[in-house]
């Protein structure tokens, strides 16, 4: 509803294929569960170092384990990224008279997705609302 194209990215991955994915996908917001932040320091920092880093830093929305909430332990990664957002605030920050964007063709993407790579290199796959 948002006119967005989300992209699911396997956690069990490396830090280096995560980079590839984030730049070839050209991410511009991510949502990351507080226990990955860690590899996804690595990733954005391979990705910000490397000749594809986009102008704009992705916006990062942590996700935060009910039972760690609060503690923030989270502010600790991604040092001089700028602020991040608990998914909680993002929520209470919403606004509620948002218009919902409607695709204008069934034909439009509306998720990405990544194979294994038979050449070791993931290759995206693009789903659309049809």
């Amino acid at each position: 509803m948002a006119r967005v194209v989300l992209n699911s990215i396997n956690y069990r991955l490396d830090a280096r294929t995560i980079s590839v994915l984030l730049s070839h996908s050209e991410t511009k917001v991510l949502l990351v569960d507080s226990q990955f932040l860690q590899v996804v320091q690595e990733s954005l920092q391979m990705w910000m170092s490397s000749p594809e880093a986009p102008k704009e830093r992705p916006h990062i929305i942590v996700i935060e384990d009910r039972l760690d909430a609060g503690s923030n332990s989270w502010n600790t990664f991604l040092p001089g990224w700028g602020e991040l957002m608990e998914y909680e605030e993002l929520l209470q920050s919403g606004d509620p008279a948002f218009a919902i964007q409607w695709p204008e063709d069934d034909w439009e993407t509306i998720s990405l997705n990544y194979t294994s790579g038979t050449t070791s290199r993931p290759k995206g796959v693009l789903y659309h609302h049809r």
